[in-house]
Order: C-alpha cells, then structure tokens, then sequence
C-alpha cells in the first residue's frame, strides 16, 4: 500500500522524465491498473473488483481521489490493502489525473499501464487477452476493449474513431459492420474507457495533454500515437461494460460540464492539428452543430450557457479545467439562446 498526495497545484507532468525505466516485454509482463475516483465510493469498488477478479494475475491497482468532497476513499486501504491510493486536493480532470497516476506507477515499472473507468466492469478475461494481443502485435501505441452498454450484452457503444484532420471530421464506429469496412490505412482513435497503453509511447509522447481536462484526451492521445508512427488497435474479443451516456436518450439528465467540455476541447483539437483554414471550416460546422442542440434544450439555461461558454473559451484557446466566464458574456448567452434559429439560418447560408 502507498498513500500519496498531489496539492492541485499546477505544475502537472506532460512529458516523462528520460531517466525512467519500463518491465521488459516477457510472458507476464506488469500492468498498472489506474482508477479515479470523484465523489463516487460505490462504483469505484464495484471496478476495483472486477480487476480483482482478473485472470491476468501480474497487476497493481492504483486508485486516484481526484478531489472528492467525502474523505470515504480512505477506507479503500483497509479493503483493499494491495491497492495504492493517491490523493489529489482538487479535480485534476481526467487528462491530469490519469497523469499523475501514471507518474506514480513508473515507480514499479510496468510495461503496460490500463487505464479503467470507475463505473465499468469487465469479464474476468479481459485483461488476459489485451496483454496477450500486446504481445504479439508488434509496435503499437494504444489499444482497446470493445465498449458496450452497461447491462445490454449485445448492445455497442464505442468500437474505435475514425478521424480526418483535413476536413476535420471525427466519428466513432459502434457496429463491427462499419468496423470492418474501415481501410487498412485509416487514422484510428480510442476511447479511453478502458485505454491500454504501451509505456513505449508514453516515452515517445509524453501523457496526456492536460489543456483539455476531459473528454477528447484521449482522441488527441490517439492522434499523437499515430503521428508518432505507433498504431492503435481494437482488441475485439476483449469487452468491458460502461453505462450509457446518449443526448438522444435524456439531454436534461446530462450535466452541464459535459457540453461544455465536449464543445470546447473539439475547438481545442482542431485547432491544435489542423491548418488554420481547415480549423476554421471545423470551428464553423461545430458552431451549426451546437446551435441545433440549443434549439432542442429551450428548458435547459445551464446546459446552453454551458455550450455557449465552451464556444467561447474553445475559440479563445483557454483549456485546463473550466474557470467561471466573465458577466460580459452574458448578454452573449442570452442573444444566442434567443435568436438560435435565426443564427442558425443565416449560418446555413454561407
């Protein structure tokens, strides 16, 4: 057991230090397991024991607290005596947090880190067969679990994505149908529910980039793997289960940070790869996406403010986690809440 404690101060890594080591690539080779936590005990031991109940037995779990109000965390060393659990003072997001976690397990020196969300589970081979396929691929970068719903065996929510920053577009692939159409020599992306990642990249690229806090970390993560000449793979027959988040299903159940970083860290991701008229072509196709999702949420002032504020700060170039706008936005808000058709009409014309 290690008890660690982050201050929330900035000064997060983005890049390992040169001087690291990795666990060789033999028959067992170790896997760190990382977990945050937030405000939320009973999924996070729902998670811890699914990893436990792994087949792959050569792991260390890591859990991260990453700013929660309740101190119940602390009772996951008396449970759990195998786990490490690190404590952050304030919400480093899911880039930062999964950062500082992954900078505490190089102390033992994997050669896999998997990254699991608190709220999935996973069949008790899982693991086995994702470092089975890390084995005996070759050079790769990230690899991932097929994502379904939580409770709905034969129902898929994420395969892989498939990106074109020449357009800029990005698409996630939920059926094996259209998984199977993809060409050999198209970008691919993961989602990081479960995200495997080969400690060789981490050396190439560095972590995740904590500008975008959370949500599409994990497609830039993808993105940078491919640049840097690793590759991403679907591990098909390995699953995890993940509950369901769809804005067809309950758009006012959702909460308002969702939108507001899904928005934001989109402009944030073309802006970062793509060539400025490109960019813009994006920032302009996000800015009609978004405006049809005001439309629909006329009961919903927070979840708009929250998009509009994204737009904002995305076109501004402001990451990290969300600081509270200023009151000249206001009136920003409320015109574009107001007149959304109209803007959206107008837009469509150009």
């Amino acid at each position: 057991m290690q008890v660690l404690i982050h201050n929330g101060k900035p000064g997060l890594p983005d890049q390992i230090t040169p001087d690291r080591k990795f666990g060789p690539m033999n028959d067992t080779p170790l896997v760190c397991v990382i977990i945050l936590n937030w405000n939320d005990m009973p999924n996070t031991i729902r998670s811890i024991e699914s990893i436990n109940k792994q087949g792959y037995s050569n792991k260390k779990v890591i859990i991260l607290d990453n700013g929660s109000i309740s101190d119940d965390i602390k009772c996951i060393t008396s449970i759990y005596p195998h786990v490490d659990l690190i404590f952050s003072k304030t919400n480093l997001g899911f880039a930062g947090g999964n950062n500082f976690a992954i900078e505490n397990a190089l102390h033992y020196e994997p050669r896999f880190i998997w990254l699991f969300n608190n709220d999935a589970v996973a069949p008790e081979d899982t693991l086995g067969k994702l470092v089975n396929f890390a084995r005996n691929i070759g050079r790769f970068g990230l690899i991932s679990p097929a994502i379904y719903n939580m409770g709905e065996q034969s129902s898929l929510q994420a395969l892989v994505g498939v990106y074109n920053l020449s357009v800029p577009r990005h698409d996630w692939i939920t059926d094996f149908d259209a998984y199977n159409k993809i060409p050999d020599n198209t970008n691919i992306s993961l989602v990081g529910t479960a995200l495997f990642i080969n400690m060789d990249l981490v050396r190439s690229v560095g972590y995740f980039d904590n500008n975008f806090f959370a949500y599409w970390e994990d497609v830039d993560y993808s993105i940078r793997s491919n640049n840097a000449g690793f590759k991403n793979y679907l591990v098909e027959d390995a699953i995890v289960f993940h509950p369901r988040k769809s804005l067809t299903d309950g758009i006012y159940e959702i909460k308002p940070h969702f939108f507001y970083f899904m928005t934001r860290n989109e402009l944030l991701l073309w802006k970062k790869f793509c060539r400025r008229i490109t960019y813009f072509r994006g920032a302009l196709w996000l800015f009609k996406t978004n405006l049809s999702l005001i439309i629909r949420m006329k009961l919903y002032k927070n979840g708009r403010d929250a998009i509009v504020d994204g737009l904002c700060d995305g076109l501004l170039g402001l990451g990290g986690p969300h600081i509270s706008p200023p009151k000249s936005r206001t009136m920003i808000k409320y015109l574009i809440s107001r007149y959304a058709e109209k803007i959206l009409y107008i837009v469509n014309r150009i």
